[in-house]
């Protein structure tokens, strides 16, 4: 944030807070949710052991949900921070690239699964957004920075259901509204507890926002030498999906297959 607010957590600590709950997630999504539809005959459909594991994907998956808007956040806040925002991009590029066999075997259990982007893709597209909206309202006066961020939202956003990005259009409104309120911490907090709710009312029963906490008690700081666990944190993605795959099938030897 513009203004920096002392206590509270800074970046680094949002990070490891994203990816602990976004790990949570997945244990949920691959390995649970797969128990539960292709699961032995140890677990009978609606059998009490099928209802146990049920509910602790429906707990595993509802703290999960807080993962996503936190690391909107961040990639905003990258965004205005960085040196250098093609470097920036390219780098979301490339662990996009290098994430998606393992987002797929993960979620879909198939090697290529190119009708749906993992979160890497969507963060890159969402960058993309911001870095065009900046460019054109740097050109046209800033007077006019709302209009042309809700175009280059709306491009955004169709841009991301296009490719089946694993958010869609709300991905986009959370960095685009972290982005706008930059100098808010009440812009931001209302934007994560409102979208967050939206994108998990059918799912989770809204408690998507509750990331409205994390982001209202983000301090705007960043700790010093957070840049060399950069790739640390970029590469987390895709090595914990391929774990989390590789247990599935080869220790609880469950595949889509059967």
């Amino acid at each position: 944030m513009d203004a920096q607010i002392r206590g509270g957590l800074d970046g680094t600590s949002l990070k490891r807070l994203a990816a602990v709950l976004m790990l949570v997630d997945h244990i949920g999504a691959v390995l649970l949710e797969y128990i539960l539809i292709y699961g032995s005959e140890a677990v009978l459909f609606h059998s009490p052991e099928w209802y146990a594991v049920y509910r602790w994907d429906r707990i595993l998956r509802t703290v999960g949900r807080l993962s996503f808007p936190i690391f909107c956040l961040l990639l905003s806040e990258g965004f205005l921070h960085t040196g250098n925002r093609k470097k920036y991009f390219l780098r979301l590029v490339l662990f996009a690239l290098l994430s998606e066999i393992p987002f797929d075997l993960a979620v879909f259990d198939r090697l290529m699964a190119w009708e749906h982007q993992g979160v890497m893709a969507e963060l890159a597209l969402g960058l993309l957004t911001l870095w065009a909206a900046e460019e054109i309202s740097e050109r046209t006066g800033w007077e006019k920075e709302l209009p042309v961020l809700g175009g280059a939202v709306l491009a955004g956003c169709l841009a991301a259901e296009a490719v089946r990005a694993d958010y869609g259009a709300v991905g986009i409104l959370y960095m685009a509204g972290f982005y706008y309120f930059r100098a808010s911490r009440g812009g931001r907090t209302l934007t994560a507890g409102v979208l967050g709710f939206i994108d998990t009312a059918g799912f989770t029963v809204g408690s998507g926002a509750l990331s409205a906490a994390f982001v209202y008690l983000y301090n705007g700081r960043r700790r010093q030498g957070a840049g060399r666990w950069r790739y640390a944190f970029y590469g987390f993605y895709p090595v914990h999906l391929l774990v989390l795959f590789l247990i599935r099938r080869f220790w609880l030897g469950i595949s889509a297959g059967g």
